[in-house]
């Protein structure tokens, strides 16, 4: 296949895959809109407060005061209830959900229940120059909307009118950036932190005060080449980054929807290399000795966990950026997700974490 071709080729499956992927700390105590009824299942509902994100509101049938709650924003280009998809919860990519678990658009509300958790996955908003970057002002992309607002509105909402006493922000990639910028900027906000394959901005990790990070887990695959931990351009060989200070964003990706970023490379300090920081500031300790899964030799999966459970990074060998890309390895970039479709092993590490906490 000639050059031109195989990058004309590659260029349209990356547009595929990106498309359907995934400074006061105050808090908002005032909601002024009228909360909506408190039902199980609410699809496409403003989150409130004025703000034009909306919401699918997916809770179990009995909600009690144990109940954690889960905000769950996606990734650049992504759309929320494809997500919900990719992480196992939803049988389809549609906007419908049907409590029914067998049907085409059926969730898993059995999950809810086992774990009393309720999910409420955002839609992010995108410029008019970028028509389907669909992200968050996180300091890298921009959603053309002050988003950082409106989570600490959403949050306290949730609390203070839908009666959660702990709710909870997990994030993939772009959601991962924005999860960090809210622990960074306004860490009271949240009860608990997950980043999914999204590093925080160089921005914020000038001034980041580690120490006073809430619970915070962060997942990242050693084979990422869209946030490039390991590179493998069209032509010549991978290149390992795993240590390196700072990542870049795969310049193709980039330039999709350039007028979405807002920051030059290199745009993310390295989650790895960090991790010991944010151990020490936050505990005053050295990180403690990694779980191998399911082996020391031949290890799948690294695991460290630390100031007494709080902060875990999560390293998974031989995998790639993606949630739900499926397994037909035809996705460029994506061919060994985090997660494959139908399968809910990715959430779980979050959900079990903040269960934890």
């Amino acid at each position: 296949m000639p050059l031109y071709t195989k990058v004309l080729y590659i260029s349209l499956l990356i547009t595929s895959t990106f498309l359907f992927q995934s400074c006061s700390s105050d808090l908002n105590t005032d909601p002024t809109t009228d909360p909506p009824s408190i039902k199980s299942l609410r699809v496409n509902e403003s989150v409130g407060g004025g703000h034009p994100h909306l919401a699918d509101f997916i809770y179990p049938p009995t909600v009690n005061d144990e109940t954690k709650a889960i905000v769950v924003i996606h990734g650049g280009g992504g759309l929320k209830h494809a997500f919900a998809h990719s992480l196992g919860f939803k049988k389809s990519e549609d906007e419908t959900y049907n409590s029914d678990p067998n049907a085409v658009n059926g969730y898993n509300e059995q999950y809810l229940i086992d774990n009393n958790i309720a999910l409420i996955f955002i839609q992010g908003l995108t410029i008019q120059e970028a028509p389907e970057s669909y992200t968050w002002s996180n300091h890298i992309m921009t959603s053309g909307y002050d988003d950082k607002s409106m989570l600490i509105y959403f949050a306290n909402y949730l609390k203070t009118v839908e009666g959660f006493e702990k709710v909870y922000l997990m994030g993939h990639s772009m959601g991962g950036v924005m999860t960090n910028r809210i622990l960074c900027e306004a860490p009271l906000t949240f009860d608990g932190y997950g980043s999914s394959a999204g590093p925080i901005s160089t921005v914020n990790s000038q001034d980041c005060d580690y120490s006073t990070d809430k619970p915070y887990i962060h997942v990242v695959g050693l084979n990422d080449r869209i946030i490039q931990i390991i590179e493998e351009p069209i032509i010549g060989n991978s290149v390992d980054h795993t240590d390196d200070e700072f990542l870049t964003l795969n310049s193709i990706v980039r330039g999709l929807s350039p007028d979405a970023f807002v920051t030059p490379a290199p745009e993310f300090k390295n989650g790895i290399p960090l991790y010991p920081t944010r151990v020490l500031e936050k505990c005053e300790d050295t990180v403690s000795d990694p779980i191998y899964e399911p082996n020391e030799l031949n290890w799948e999966i690294k695991i460290n966990t630390d100031c007494n459970g709080t902060l875990k990074l999560i390293q998974v060998k031989d995998t790639d950026h993606c949630t739900g890309a499926g397994t037909t390895g035809n996705n460029f970039k994506c061919d060994i997700p985090l997660t494959t479709t139908g399968q809910t092993n990715h959430l779980d590490r979050f959900v079990q974490f903040f269960l934890a906490n």
